[in-house]
């Protein structure tokens, strides 16, 4: 059994992400003004540099994007960046085009240097067992593997 906190939520595992938060005790309406500030306003700033050094910002991010968030910063990224991501999500159906190429290029790498299949995909930084979904033809949803991504490609460039 869950109780609720004055922040967050405490799960039958332990603390709920959001108690370990940077953002906790900062003002909401710096996360939560309308979405059509820019990038480039100086709270959305101040906000995602409060998020690039939380340690849960990865947990953040992924809750915001599995939830389909529409508004607020999370995870250091505005409604649009995460829209951005689950514009990504793998649905029933064919691959997308971007799921397509992912395993292309995964082939031409593995035949041109000669990688088993599991070394192209460590080198791209995708879990195996999404990898094999993809593979054989059935629906899998990368949000996870996606948010990863994203945030060890952005991490320096912060």
């Amino acid at each position: 059994m869950s109780r609720r906190t004055a922040w967050g939520l405490d799960t039958p595992h332990g603390p709920h992400w959001t108690n370990r938060a940077a953002c906790k005790g900062q003002d909401p309406e710096l996360f939560f003004e309308p979405a059509a500030r820019s990038k480039e306003d100086p709270d959305v700033k101040r906000a995602k540099a409060i998020c690039a050094g939380c340690p849960v910002r990865r947990e953040c991010l992924i809750d915001a994007v599995e939830r389909k968030e529409q508004y607020g910063i999370w995870g250091g990224l505005t409604e649009r960046e995460m829209r951005a991501i689950l514009r990504g999500r793998k649905r029933p159906g064919p691959l997308s085009p971007d799921d397509e190429a992912l395993c292309m290029e995964l082939d031409t790498r593995r035949r041109r240097r000669g990688l088993t299949w599991r070394q192209a995909i460590e080198e791209v930084g995708i879990r195996w067992e999404a990898f094999q979904a993809l593979r054989n033809g059935r629906a899998t949803d990368l949000t996870r593997e996606r948010v990863t991504t994203w945030l060890s490609m952005t991490e320096g460039a912060a």
